[in-house]
């Protein structure tokens, strides 16, 4: 069996410039490593406002322009995807997977069903903490040496995502395998059916969200929030969680940048982004930047990098599982 990381960047945090794997056996020794650049065929939108750049890709912008396009790429990426006795593997791989169908579907090309692991959900099992949890802070929280890697460089960031996976076996005592099978919640399945559902749960989260809204009529005498399109949460009953408290402190909340009073960035920049930008230069509208950082200072109350509130668990009443016993175990090891 073989098992392979993958990881998409992109231009404008919508069309692909870039899909960097890492191919391991079950001994974690690199098979493979490579990166797929590629031409987005989409202007380049990384930076904040003005030029003030809040990611920074492993390549220039003539770099990515200078290569085939992902139509290019396609059959390479296909087979390596749907390879015989490969298991994928990603970090928070929703978001790689919608890149992924976007792109087919500019290009006209198949939709490709998978099966991927979520890697990100492996450090939530082990310690019921964090639902989601960036690459960097979980390097930073294991101790992971990456001082010869580059983030936001694919094939850089899948060999993290190995590195994290590795690490969690290695303080578990146990195979990727058995990793696997402890944490088969973190399956990720793609196929028509779900992928036609991101409408319907579109549709759910406005009608959800008209129902809170309507719950306070003067909303709209109340200073107004936007968070950026790239700050994308796992659940939106917990996103709808940070609405009500952003109504229940004398804000009002809208999808709208180009009304909104407070911007809320993210790690990347989308559509969203780009038009508070133009209404900012423009003088349309006074708008305010900030960060999820001061964003939670404003309401009070702690909120991740996916938009959502942190709360904390009730330990009381709580077993803990057999997952969190052998990782308890595996860190007095290390300890003593």
């Amino acid at each position: 069996m073989k098992y392979l990381f993958f990881d998409i960047e992109c231009c404008d945090g919508v069309h692909m410039c870039s899909f960097g794997y890492v191919i391991i056996n079950n001994n974690f020794e690199i098979l493979d490593k490579k990166d797929l650049v590629m031409n987005p065929e989409a202007k380049f939108n990384l930076g904040g406002y003005r030029k003030n750049p809040r990611i920074d890709l492993a390549y220039n912008e003539d770099t990515f322009i200078k290569q085939k396009s992902f139509k290019n790429f396609y059959d390479k990426i296909k087979e390596l995807l749907t390879a015989k006795d490969t298991i994928l593997l990603g970090h928070s791989i929703k978001s790689d997977l919608q890149y992924l169908k976007i792109a087919c579907e500019r290009y006209d090309l198949p939709i490709l069903d998978l099966k991927v692991y979520d890697t990100q959900n492996f450090y939530y099992q082990l310690n019921n903490k964090y639902s989601s949890r960036s690459l960097d802070n979980i390097i930073k929280d294991l101790e992971i040496d990456i001082s010869d890697l580059f983030e936001h460089k694919s094939d850089d960031d899948a060999y993290m995502s190995m590195l994290v996976t590795e690490d969690i076996c290695k303080r578990l005592n146990c195979s990727i395998d058995e990793l696997l099978e402890l944490c088969d919640k973190s399956l990720i399945e793609t196929n028509k059916k779900i992928e036609k559902s991101e409408e319907a749960k579109k549709r759910q989260f406005s009608k959800k969200l008209k129902a809170i809204a309507e719950k306070y009529p003067k909303r709209d005498n109340c200073k107004s929030i936007c968070l950026s399109d790239t700050i994308k949460e796992n659940d939106i009953n917990e996103r709808l969680k940070l609405i009500k408290i952003i109504f229940d402190s004398g804000y009002n909340y809208t999808c709208k940048a180009s009304i909104c009073d407070y911007f809320v960035t993210g790690q990347s920049y989308g559509e969203r982004d780009l038009s508070c930008d133009h209404n900012i230069e423009d003088c349309n509208k006074e708008i305010t930047k900030i960060t999820l950082k001061d964003l939670s200072k404003m309401l009070g109350v702690e909120i991740n990098e996916f938009g959502e509130i942190i709360e904390k668990k009730i330990e009381e009443n709580n077993q803990p599982t057999a997952f969190q016993i052998a990782y308890e175990k595996a860190l007095e090891k290390k300890n003593n």
